[in-house]
């Protein structure tokens, strides 16, 4: 019985160092705990992820951190969202640790789960491959999280705008049955 309480106690402790290490999310859009962007860069972040929450009804976090401590991302990006209380439908997490001295930098896209359909597991890796990383590799972050929002714009106006036509195509007087996937 000893036994058991103190591992009971052990496992608390572990758990309280483990949320304590998280960052505090300072922004509801855009919180940076590795001090990496200058104040413009942050202010117009911001801005930028504040208009496409308010636009699409979706709400995007972005958040930089200097270490996931020694955890790996996918566990880290979990905590987090937990930790920050990102379970919302239509939720998406950019999570971004930049290089160091000592480690790697690495980067990753979130979905919640209501938006797999246009953001699958493929999709949030090539973005994260594609627009985030050559940037990444030039230690510019801003430009990257930059370059997330615009082909996440991009990727949501086309969604829209086969929706619209989709639906204007299945409401006309054509007899013939039409249908439309967003994305495969």
């Amino acid at each position: 019985m000893k036994k058991t309480f103190i591992f009971f106690l052990l496992l608390l402790a572990s758990v309280n160092v483990f949320t304590q290490s998280l960052p505090r999310m300072k922004d509801p859009y855009v919180t940076d705990a590795a001090d990496i962007l200058s104040r413009s860069e942050l202010k117009q972040l911001r801005s930028d992820v504040k208009s496409m929450c308010d636009y699409y009804s979706t709400r995007i976090v972005v958040g930089i951190v200097s270490t996931f401590d020694d955890y790996d991302i996918n566990e880290y990006a979990g905590k987090l969202a937990e930790n920050w209380n990102l379970s919302d439908e239509n939720t998406m997490l950019i999570l971004v640790k930049p290089k160091s001295d000592e480690e790697r930098g690495e980067a990753m896209l979130v979905a919640s789960s209501d938006l797999t359909d246009v953001f699958t597991s493929d999709v949030c890796d090539q973005i994260v491959h594609k627009e985030m990383i050559p940037h990444f590799k030039n230690d510019d972050y801003f430009s990257g999280i930059e370059a997330v929002l615009e082909y996440m714009n991009n990727m949501s106006n086309e969604a829209i705008e086969e929706t619209e036509t989709a639906v204007v195509t299945s409401s006309s007087d054509n007899k013939e049955s039409t249908s439309s996937k967003v994305f495969d």
